[in-house]
């Protein structure tokens, strides 16, 4: 008899654990800001309060903000949109909904975007709107200003005015610099630029000019989706991105990459995949006239990458003749690898690709992606292959 009531407190203790430990979500509000965190005088809570009754009125566009102490250990991701989809904020057909999630603890933001909205709120304004407009304001203490600034710059975008700022100090106060600070400046330039100059000529100029990048492609800045089937995505670009996979390629490819290399590739992609539910994209640009981060964010979102149900996308992009990578990881990864681990991946890549090895390291870049989303995503009986396994080439 006692053995049978240890066991039952013991199942009693296992079931209450889960429950225990999920940050609860609120009941949906009546109020467009929502402080749970205490962060803000009840002045600055009704002043932002009325900026986005005046908003919604002349677009019809509803914008909630939810201000949290602490995520206590959930994932952002999927607190975000559980919250969502328990509020399910915008007009019922047209998810015009917006949800400006601050998790002040743990120093995590999120915009979670209507289905309706994503056109002009996309991952990559989000993402700016967040680091670049909001963060800076947070980092000063400064935690009303940086939402009221954060929600006048989604207003903006979803206006389809929004501008990235052009550079970090936008917005700060500028100094002027005298002539001992430009030589000083100067005089620090020269020895950095000697000290590289010494190790390429050491390094016996081997490394071709190979440039690389990464970024995970997410991380605690980025927007998400909810609406419609909830799970995240946004918009814009082919859902498969298969218009992209060229019957023969042009000769800037053929320079790159042999239709053999090509196929050990797509065989490489498809063996990863074969263990996760992931998805793996390798794309190859002839030229990069910008950043290779930012062109392939571009490519992430027209590959349809970012419609994955987890986000859990890895693009692996490549613009031969200007010689950069890229490599992006979707929020669903990099939130669970970090970017230590992407900046580790372009290195070696990198070696492969400074040595010509052009087709050893796409393969190595793809099992070892493989290898980590098979460990943070296996398969599952009903898991489909979402998007194209083969190369895909950007029209010339």
């Amino acid at each position: 008899m006692l053995r049978r009531a240890a066991l039952v407190t013991l199942l009693l203790v296992l079931l209450a654990v889960p429950g225990a430990a999920a940050l609860p979500i609120p009941p949906p509000p009546d109020r467009r800001v929502n402080d749970y965190a205490g962060a803000l005088s009840p002045a600055e809570r009704d002043g932002l309060e009325q900026q986005l009754i005046a908003r919604e009125a002349a677009s019809q566009n509803q914008v909630v903000v939810a201000v949290f102490r602490s995520l206590q250990g959930e994932s952002l991701e999927d607190y975000s949109i559980r919250l969502a989809k328990a509020w399910r904020i915008g007009q019922k057909g047209l998810d015009n909904g917006v949800i400006f999630l601050v998790f002040l603890d743990d120093r995590k933001m999120r915009i979670e975007v209507g289905y309706g909205l994503e056109g002009n709120l996309t991952d990559a304004v989000s993402s700016s709107i967040l680091r670049d407009i909001v963060a800076p304001r947070f980092r000063e203490g400064r935690i009303a200003e940086g939402i009221g600034a954060g929600l006048a710059s989604i207003d903006r975008a979803l206006a389809g005015t929004y501008q990235r700022p052009p550079g970090p100090n936008r917005g700060q106060p500028t100094h002027g610099f005298g002539s001992r600070e430009v030589l000083a400046l100067l005089f620090v330039a020269f020895l950095i630029m000697a000290l590289v100059l010494n190790r390429a000529q050491q390094a016996g100029l081997r490394r071709r000019g190979w440039t690389g990048a990464s970024t995970g492609w997410g991380g605690p800045f980025l927007g998400g989706g909810f609406g419609g089937g909830g799970g995240g995505g946004f918009s814009g670009g082919s859902s498969s991105g298969g218009g992209l996979v060229m019957a023969r390629h042009p000769r800037w490819v053929r320079r790159f990459l042999g239709e053999a290399d090509l196929d050990a590739v797509t065989a490489a992609i498809a063996s990863a995949e074969a263990a996760t539910s992931a998805e793996i994209r390798v794309h190859l640009d002839a030229r990069c006239p910008g950043e290779a981060l930012a062109r392939g964010a571009l490519v992430f979102e027209r590959l349809g990458m970012h419609r994955t149900a987890a986000r859990h996308g890895v693009l692996i992009y490549v613009s031969v003749e200007d010689r950069k990578l890229a490599v992006l990881g979707d929020r669903g990864i990099h939130e669970r690898v970090g970017q230590v681990y992407w900046d580790g991946l372009v290195e070696s890549v990198l070696a492969h690709f400074r040595g010509a090895r052009f087709r050893d390291g796409l393969v190595h870049a793809v099992g070892e992606v493989g290898a980590v989303l098979r460990r943070h995503f296996p398969r599952r009986p009903d898991d489909v292959n979402e998007l194209p396994d083969g190369v895909s080439v950007e029209p010339s």
